[in-house]
């Protein structure tokens, strides 16, 4: 209770409207991401921050010290530019108890945070940013901001189903970059090397007459596809999808629906967009803590739920139809933890559109396994039901034998609906 009263404090100084908060492992150190987002009009940005609360002694506001990003408004071109900073920007005073921060200090905005075996260093997502910042707990100062990258859509094991309007499953290799824009992550010790484990979940920034996704067929107006796109040729004349000229990739059945970045992907001069970017990985990966891909789950997600429920392959959380989430981000991974169950690491990662629970067995970062796939929604039921079941799941925490009260492993799941 000390603890939420003293933050209450914090956010009514600050404005920085807290998303997830997580102890380190040594349960000394109390970790807040504050998101920050702007207001719903975007008259208002208040600046993205981690607080980091000392526990382990007396509270007071003293024992709570805040990591910002400052530092790169001051130096923006040590900022790594695969870093998204992009969309309006618009003050972040909104009273005299602020120090007005610059447009990068207000475009990141933290969203989940890992710590490391140790609880000396924390990795922070940055959602819309597609990347993630690495926190000097002691000095509780943010060192370095690494992006993710962009998942090739085009590669084999990359495919997506792309349109909700062709009544079927349909995973093709497009012209398509994914940015992981992950949500939820976890860290694990490997080897000697603390790696971290993303929830690809991807996000859209929407604030006021702001709206940064569209529809891949909506590319047409004042901003159009670039016509001598390299990316774009080369698949029109190479594919197995019979299709032959942009229009017919512009088709509602095609690439059409698929919702992609206003924001990322123009050409410099900003003539026309030379590539797509569309939102999340539809998958779960595993990193370096210097922003090193080892292993992503690929298309996997979306072909194990297609197996599992192919009369409602893609629903969403809110509706048993088909595919109707394929135009999106498919099954949206946002949750995931790691567990050790007899001398093996297991990844548990939440889709939250279609629902369940993927596991797999990532012991060796460099080769995991799928285990199983575990969905208690029951598709014949209204997803406002009770009867529905379990539905939407987010948060995820995993209890060790040693703390379950049954003696065996137990995964805790917070479903959203």
């Amino acid at each position: 209770m000390l603890i939420v009263v003293l933050f209450r404090i914090q956010i009514s100084k600050t404005r920085e409207l807290p998303d997830m908060v997580t102890f380190t492992p040594d349960g000394r150190t109390l970790l807040v991401a504050n998101e920050a987002e702007p207001a719903d009009d975007f008259t208002f940005d208040p600046e993205g921050s981690v607080s980091v609360i000392d526990v382990h002694g007396a509270l007071s506001q003293r024992s709570v010290r805040t990591a910002d990003f400052r530092a790169w408004d001051r130096g923006e071109e040590l900022l790594d530019p695969q870093v998204r900073v992009f969309g309006p920007d618009v003050t972040g005073r909104a009273d005299g108890l602020l120090v007005e921060p610059g447009r990068v200090a207000r475009n990141l905005e933290p969203e989940y945070i890992a710590v490391n075996h140790n609880s000396r260093t924390a990795y922070v997502t940055l959602q819309e940013a597609n990347a993630f910042a690495v926190l000097d707990i002691p000095t509780a100062t943010i060192l370095d901001i690494v992006p993710f990258g962009f998942k090739d859509h085009l590669l084999p094991g990359n495919e997506i189903d792309a349109s909700d309007q062709d009544g079927a499953i349909r995973l093709a290799n497009w012209p398509v970059y994914g940015m992981y824009q992950p949500d939820a992550m976890a860290s694990y010790h490997w080897q000697g090397q603390t790696l971290l484990v993303t929830a690809n979940e991807g996000d859209v920034r929407e604030w006021g007459s702001y709206v940064e996704a569209a529809r891949m067929r909506g590319l047409t107006g004042t901003t159009p596809l670039c016509a001598d796109s390299a990316r774009l040729r080369s698949f029109i004349a190479d594919n197995d999808l019979g299709i032959s000229t942009v229009d017919q990739l512009r088709a509602n059945t095609n690439l059409g629906r698929l919702n992609v970045s206003q924001g990322t992907g123009l050409r410099p001069d900003g003539s026309c967009y030379e590539d797509l970017y569309a939102f999340g990985g539809r998958s779960f990966a595993i990193w370096s803590t210097d922003g090193t891909l080892l292993w992503d789950s690929g298309s996997d997600f979306e072909r194990i739920t297609a197996e599992a429920n192919p009369s409602f392959f893609n629903s969403t959380n809110t509706d048993n139809n088909l595919d109707n989430r394929s135009d999106d981000k498919g099954p949206e991974p946002e949750g995931v933890t790691i567990g050790s169950i007899r001398g093996k690491t297991y990844a548990f990662t939440a889709l939250e559109r279609v629902g369940g629970v993927m596991v797999y067995d990532i012991t060796d970062p460099r080769a995991p396994q799928f285990v199983q796939y575990l969905n208690a929604r029951d598709f014949a039921a209204d997803p406002e039901s009770r009867e529905v079941g379990d539905l939407a799941p987010e948060g995820l925490h995993f209890i060790e034998g040693n703390d379950s009260p049954t003696g065996d492993p137990l995964l805790a799941v917070a479903n959203e609906v």
